[in-house]
């Protein structure tokens, strides 16, 4: 459990960020109580049986080794430090092999790619408080009398059918969740001697939590589709694009679009200096143009790409789902990954009505299940912020509209690549639907609800040097 200095810290720092979040962009997340869980509205007799948590890690230092523009020293210090303790864990062995230590890493001030304490992407202290917040605000919604564990309740968090934990193979996202879980249950004062927690991962090249070729072939087929695709092609021409990089060039030498953008926000977000000359609308439009890339290419072709690289994710969550139903699963399950997580996964269950702008440090998707011991329903939060359900008008939503919002996940072929050789498509306006790819009641809906993608430039500001050597963002060690 926090102490109550620290909790103490994080209220104070809390109440601080409302002040002046307004100058900072959403992205920094800075005022996290914005995001708390909205209670119900008319919880009539309903209980909660299930919750899945997927959230973003916490505030970072930048994710790449390439330097952010000429000149461009930054020192990074971070105070999160990994202990660790190996154990060689032998079912038959009779007593322990080695009475081993914690041992606590140490990222050595000059051995790093940035000046300080720091290794590449690690998350920063900021990012700290932004967990333990969300932690709080868990348990606020979900700890107490009519929430999904009483406090009460002598939890075996041991018991991964119970209580699942998961994330990507990365420390600011491991970090990210353990922090969250000691907000979401504090630890008891005799919990010391107990087992370890179990927390599962896997190969990174298999990594399921973002959009992964290995796992996907279709996801490259995709891509040059959308690449060569008249609305990409239009875009990445466009004037507004052309005037831009003229702007850019003025004043900033020797970047990448990718990296740009990265270091922009990292440094906006911690009160670092940017280039001389990057005024507040140079700023804008250069991030709005990253912004719009990414989103263009999760939404192409009614979020082709987000839905085929998401549905090993989806898969899993629905499944979940279905298992509470025959209390047959965990209660609360956490992943803790990416922005490349949240946005797809927004993208592929609610196409533009859902994705609307790049998703802050710290953000969050929930997926409720609840019963009235005849029926069951479903919620699902950005935010903690209610989505609206294609084919429901409240913020419950019954089960069937659940299953049918995510049975594209189970269609064995979704990340097959087609046989024929890559044609480009015919392009196909906002509220119609292509024959080739899909079927009217599968993928209408997602641009019904939503029309374009409201507030985030998506007619302008494309980099031209990008589109020959990335694919998305699926190479996740480098950033996200």
């Amino acid at each position: 459990m926090l102490p109550p200095t620290r909790l103490a810290a994080i209220t104070i720092a809390a109440v601080a960020a409302v002040s002046h979040a307004a100058k900072y962009p959403a992205y920094c997340a800075k005022d996290m109580d914005a995001n708390k869980v909205q209670p119900l509205k008319d919880p009539k007799n309903l209980e909660l049986i299930q919750v899945q948590l997927v959230v973003r890690h916490g505030a970072r230092t930048p994710w790449s080794a390439n330097r952010c523009w000429d000149g461009y020293n930054e020192e990074w210090n971070c105070s999160i430090r990994q202990l660790q303790r190996p154990e060689l864990k032998v079912e038959t062995a009779n007593k322990t092999l080695v009475n081993s230590r914690e041992f606590e890493k140490v990222y050595v001030r000059g051995d790093n790619v940035f000046p300080g304490t720091c290794n590449l992407g690690q998350m920063i202290d900021e990012g700290y408080y932004q967990q333990a917040l969300n932690g709080q605000h868990l348990r606020d919604a979900y700890v107490g009398p009519h929430g999904l564990f009483q406090t009460t309740d002598n939890l075996v968090f041991t018991n991964a059918t119970d209580i699942y934990f998961e994330s990507s193979d990365i420390p600011r996202t491991i970090n990210s969740g353990m922090i969250i879980i000691d907000t979401l249950f504090p630890r008891a004062t005799n919990e010391s001697s107990k087992p370890a927690v179990p927390w599962h991962t896997g190969d990174y090249s298999h990594n399921f939590v973002t959009p992964n070729p290995v796992l996907c072939p279709k996801l490259n087929w995709i891509d040059q589709a959308w690449r060569q695709s008249s609305d990409y092609q239009g875009w990445l021409h466009s004037a507004e694009n052309h005037q831009l990089e003229l702007d850019l060039q003025k004043v900033v030498r020797n970047y990448d679009h990718a990296t740009l953008y990265d270091c922009f926000m990292t440094a906006k977000c911690t009160d670092r200096a940017l280039p001389a000359g990057i005024d507040d609308d140079l700023f804008a439009r250069t991030t709005s143009r990253e912004e719009s890339f990414q989103i263009q290419q999760y939404l192409y072709n009614h979020s082709a790409y987000a839905r085929a690289g998401m549905s090993p994710l989806i898969q899993r969550i629905r499944t979940r789902a279905i298992l509470a139903v025959a209390h047959r699963a965990p209660r609360f399950v956490m992943t803790a990954a990416h922005d490349t997580t949240i946005m797809p996964l927004l993208g592929a269950l609610g196409g533009s009505a859902w994705l609307t702008e790049w998703v802050p440090y710290a953000s969050h998707m929930l997926f409720e299940v609840y019963t009235n011991k005849t029926d069951y329903f479903v919620r699902i939060l950005y935010q903690g912020k209610p989505l609206a359900i294609p084919g429901c008008t409240t913020e419950v939503c019954p089960f069937k509209a659940f299953l049918d919002l995510t049975e594209f996940a189970n269609d064995a072929s979704i990340c097959r690549t087609p046989a024929k050789p890559f044609q480009a498509p015919v392009a196909v306006k906002v509220g119609e639907a292509s024959d080739a790819t899909s079927s009217t009641t599968t993928w209408t809906w997602l641009y019904v609800i939503g029309g374009v993608v409201a507030g985030t430039a998506l007619g302008y500001f494309a980099a031209s040097n990008v589109h020959a050597n990335r694919q998305g963002y699926s190479s996740l060690p480098e950033r996200a």
